[in-house]
C-alpha cells in the first residue's frame, strides 16, 4: 500500500522520465487507477504532484514544468564517465531516464558524441605503460600509496578493467600492495598529536634531533609498545614532510 507522499514521488519521477506531465494510462506500478481512488480523479493527483495540466489545448496533454536543459543532460554523461571510466549505457539512466536523452538527441549515441564521450571505454585511450606510470606519479605526489578513489583521469575503474584488479594494478606498477597498504591504513589510525608525541620522545631518549630512521625503533619504545607501520610515508601524508613533522613538534 502506497501513501500519498509516494505515489506523488512517484509521479513526479515519471514526469521526470518523460520530460512531461504522463497521462493516467503511461503509469505502472502503481497504475494510473490508483491515483484515481485516491485523489479521486486524475486531474487532483496532477495538482497535488505540482504539475500543471492544460485542457484547452488537448485534454489528453499535460505539460510538465520539469524539463532538463541540453548541457545538464550532457553533463550528466560526463559526470557518469568519468566515475565509472567507460560510456554510459541504457541501464546506466535512471533518472534522468534514457527517455529524456531519446527525446531530446534522437539516441544515446547522439548524446554521447554530444558530450564529448568516445564510445569506447576510457582505459582504452591508455597504454599500460601510461596507467602505471600514472599511478607511480600519484604514489610520489601524495608520499603513500593512493586509494582507489583518489585515482583520477584516469579513474580507479579504469585499472581495475585493463589489470583486473586495482591491488594487481598497485603491484604492477611496483608499489608492493600489501605493503603499502598497511602504512595507508595507519595514516588514518594515529591521531597528529601521537605522532608528534612520538617524535618529541625519540628526541628525549636519543638527545637530538630525531631522524627518519629512527622510526624503525619506536616499538620497541615501552610507551609505544605494539605501534607498528610508522614510517617517513606516515608523516609525509600527514605533516606534509619529515621537517615540517619536526617544527610541529617543536624541534626546529
Amino acid at each position: 500500500m502506497y501513501t500519498n507522499e509516494e505515489l506523488l514521488n512517484i509521479l513526479k519521477e515519471r514526469a521526470i522520465e518523460l520530460e512531461r506531465t504522463p497521462r493516467s494510462r503511461e503509469m505502472k506500478n502503481p497504475g494510473g487507477h490508483i491515483y484515481i481512488q485516491k485523489f479521486g480523479s486524475w486531474k487532483n493527483a496532477i495538482d497535488m504532484a505540482g504539475l500543471e495540466y492544460n485542457p484547452k489545448r488537448n485534454p489528453n496533454t499535460y505539460i510538465s514544468p520539469i524539463r532538463y536543459s541540453d548541457e545538464f543532460l550532457l553533463n550528466n554523461l560526463r559526470e557518469k564517465y568519468q566515475q565509472t571510466g567507460s560510456a554510459p549505457k541504457y541501464q546506466d539512466l535512471k533518472i534522468p531516464s534514457i527517455t529524456a536523452y531519446k527525446n531530446r538527441f534522437g539516441n544515446l549515441k547522439n548524446a554521447l558524441e554530444l558530450a564529448g564521450i568516445p564510445t569506447r571505454p576510457y582505459h582504452c585511450s591508455y597504454s599500460d605503460k601510461e596507467l602505471l606510470d600514472n599511478l607511480k606519479h600519484k604514489y610520489e605526489e601524495l608520499g603513500r600509496l593512493p586509494t582507489f578513489k583518489e585515482i583520477k583521469n584516469p579513474t580507479g575503474y579504469a585499472y581495475r578493467k585493463r589489470f583486473g584488479n586495482w591491488k594487481k594494478a598497485v603491484d604492477l606498477a611496483g608499489l608492493n600492495y600489501k605493503a603499502n597498504r598497511r602504512n595507508t591504513t595507519c595514516i588514518s589510525k594515529y591521531t597528529d598529536e601521537f605522532l608528534l608525541d612520538i617524535i618529541k620522545e625519540i628526541h628525549k631518549q636519543a638527545g637530538r634531533i630525531p631522524k627518519i630512521a629512527d622510526l624503525k625503533q619506536v616499538g620497541e619504545m615501552p610507551q609505544f609498545k605494539g605501534v607498528k607501520h610508522i614510517t617517513r610515508y606516515t608523516y609525509e601524508s600527514r605533516f606534509g614532510g619529515w621537517k615540517k613533522a619536526l617544527i610541529l613538534a617543536g624541534l626546529k
